[in-house]
């Protein structure tokens, strides 16, 4: 649907240049503010909201959403690209937004970063005993839902994808309870890799740098990442942590989580991600194990990681609302 764009370079330095000075000054402001209280949602509200060919909020009488609508609506998959000029000038409230703004969907967001994506329902469940606390310890189960996508936009096989998965857990099993929803968002390579199939990565919370875009750009990110946040490559999940136990017990979260595709999951051949990670795919459910570390952030090491449980996928949707509605807080560095 949109295409990138290619910019002379010293246009990009000179875009670069500005993103950063403002970046500085607008976005260092937001390191002492404190957080607003975390509005609460019901399972169910939210997965219908998500499968919903007439979602809350999107105003058919806008042009855009309307022909965005329109791809969905059809059951085709929407190619939005990103755009180097929207990401220079835009990229700093977005960072800010995802770090410091608490809530769950939005009436419309042009997403600049992990644009197009595939949604999921599901349970998570943690079946280890283990020490941690909240979504973490061992019994906690919670409803699900989560975003797969890729950071650029770029949708084929065989290309350089930094494949992102977020989530969103529901601490109940009643998807009528109205709760506060906790986030995390994990990554494989923030550079990207060639892996023919999403399920050949293991994504986690803090993952390797690297430059997905051009160099210009990349540093672009990291700076305004870096002045939302001091650290723009771990996002830590004590949210997750905080999630469940009563008023005043102890808060324990692990450093690291990992998502890893259970060994059994089938591969499927297909370019696009989104078509590979239809459920249709997988009658039985996608499974995923769960993985926490406190000694090593490599996703692929065998040793210093303990499997805590499992996140079960059983419903997948490419929506209007899992594209432009549904967000994901990114949990700041303490």
């Amino acid at each position: 649907m949109r295409s990138r764009e290619a910019f002379p370079g010293f246009l990009l330095t000179l875009l670069l240049m500005l993103t950063l000075a403002v970046t500085a000054t607008a976005l260092l402001g937001f390191a002492g503010e404190g957080a607003p209280e975390k509005p609460r949602l019901a399972f169910q509200e939210a997965r219908d909201r998500l499968w919903s060919e007439h979602p809350d909020g999107a105003d058919d009488a806008d042009e855009d959403v309307r022909a965005e609508l329109a791809i969905y609506r059809a059951g085709q998959f929407p190619d939005f690209r990103l755009r180097w000029t929207r990401l220079l000038v835009f990229l700093k409230e977005a960072a800010r937004r995802a770090v410091r703004e608490p809530g769950d969907f939005d009436a419309r967001i042009v997403k600049l970063l992990h644009p197009m994506g595939i949604c999921f329902s599901g349970v998570w469940r943690i079946d280890q005993a283990n020490p941690y606390t909240g979504a973490f310890a061992p019994g906690a189960r919670a409803l699900f839902l989560g975003r797969a996508s890729t950071a650029d936009g770029e949708w084929r096989a065989g290309r350089k994808r930094p494949f992102g998965f977020a989530g969103k857990l529901f601490p109940t099993m009643d998807p009528q309870e109205q709760v506060a929803t906790a986030n995390f968002v994990t990554i494989d390579n923030l550079g990207g890799t060639r892996a023919r199939h999403f399920l050949d990565v293991a994504l986690t919370n803090e993952p390797a740098a690297g430059f997905a875009f051009t160099p210009g750009v990349s540093l672009s990110i990291f700076f305004a990442f870096n002045a939302a946040d001091r650290d723009i490559f771990m996002r830590p999940v004590r949210a997750l942590a905080k999630s469940g136990p009563p008023e005043g017990w102890p808060i324990r979260a692990p450093k690291w989580m990992r998502l890893r595709p259970r060994a059994d999951m089938p591969r499927v051949d297909e370019t696009d991600f989104r078509e590979e990670l239809d459920l249709r795919h997988y009658p039985q459910g996608l499974i995923f194990d769960i993985h926490a570390s406190d000694r090593t952030q490599d996703p692929l090491r065998k040793s210093g990681w303990s499997r805590l449980g499992e996140l079960v996928l059983t419903e997948s949707v490419v929506s209007y609302a899992c594209d432009r509605q549904l967000r994901f807080q990114h949990d700041a560095v303490k």
